[in-house]
């Protein structure tokens, strides 16, 4: 199969396109995230971990983990500063935070 390549534009419209397609992945709040690595947890002990977003986190997931564990959100609420997390057994983890 032989795709023909798109018909030329003007400048402008290029770009406007190109904003139509690209503003979406851009705004979205999880590639606004950071990754925070090698965050030690000790079974049933919340710890408090510095998130640097600069603005309250909407959310996290884990990245990787080292143990079999169960990861949970221990503080009640998020903020802009941090967030506490506990686990089920002693583990060294990567998250990323959005």
């Amino acid at each position: 199969m032989v795709m023909a390549l798109p018909k030329p534009l003007a400048l402008d419209l290029m770009q406007t396109q190109w904003a139509s397609q690209i503003d979406p992945v851009l705004i979205n709040p999880i590639v606004k995230g950071v990754a925070i690595t090698s965050v030690v947890l000790a079974a049933n002990t919340p710890k408090t971990i510095p998130t640097t977003l600069n603005r309250t986190q909407l959310g996290w997931f884990l990245t990787d983990l080292n143990a079999n564990a169960v990861v949970w959100r221990s503080s009640p609420s998020f903020n802009a500063s941090n967030m506490e997390l506990t686990a089920s057994a002693d583990v060294t983890i990567n998250l990323w935070v959005f």
